[in-house]
């Protein structure tokens, strides 16, 4: 996965995320959180 892939594929989920957090989706929330988490070192890979 190249940077910039990695960078819009994180910029959609925590969208998602911030969007989950608004409508108390935790469970959505928690899923995008550990997902961001794991996507996240492959930005500066």
């Amino acid at each position: 996965m190249h940077n910039r892939e990695a960078r819009d594929l994180l910029n959609r989920m925590t969208r998602r995320a911030f969007a989950a957090k608004q409508t108390r989706n935790r469970k959505e929330y928690v899923r995008l959180c550990s997902l961001i988490r794991a996507v996240w070192p492959l930005r500066f890979a």
